[in-house]
C-alpha cells in the first residue's frame, strides 16, 4: 500500500533494505538501499546501510562506485560527500579517494 502511494518514497526503500539486511540477505538489502539513493543520494542512512550490507572489499568497493555516479548524476543538499569520504575510507587508497571527489565535483559543481 506505502508503495502504491509514494513509489519513490526514500524510506520505502530503506526500510525493507533494512529487514533484508537483518535477514542476512545482503544482495536483496544491497538493491534497495541502491534504490532508495538513486531517487536521493543525501540519505546517509541509505549510504552507510548499503555499505554495511557488503561482505567483501570488492562489493564494498563496487557498490562505493555506484555512489560516486550518483554524486555526479544528483544535486546534492546534504552531506552526501562528507557521507561518501567517511564510507570509503580505507577502501581506496587516499589519492584515489580524492581523485573521485575532485571528479564528481568537477561534473556536478552544484
Amino acid at each position: 500500500m506505502a508503495y502504491e502511494i509514494a513509489p519513490d518514497a526514500v524510506t520505502w526503500y530503506t526500510t525493507h533494505g533494512s529487514i533484508e539486511l537483518l535477514a542476512g540477505q545482503l544482495a536483496d538489502a544491497r538493491e534497495n538501499f541502491r534504490a532508495a539513493i538513486r531517487r536521493s543520494v543525501d540519505s546517509d542512512y541509505a549510504l552507510t546501510k548499503l555499505i554495511e550490507a557488503c561482505g567483501t572489499l570488492e562489493e564494498r568497493r563496487e557498490e562505493l562506485l555506484f555512489v560516486v555516479e550518483e554524486l555526479k548524476r544528483q544535486v546534492i543538499v546534504g552531506d552526501s560527500l562528507l557521507s561518501f569520504q567517511r564510507l570509503a575510507r580505507g577502501a581506496f587508497e587516499p589519492d584515489d579517494l580524492k581523485g573521485m571527489l575532485d571528479d564528481a565535483q568537477r561534473v556536478r559543481p552544484d
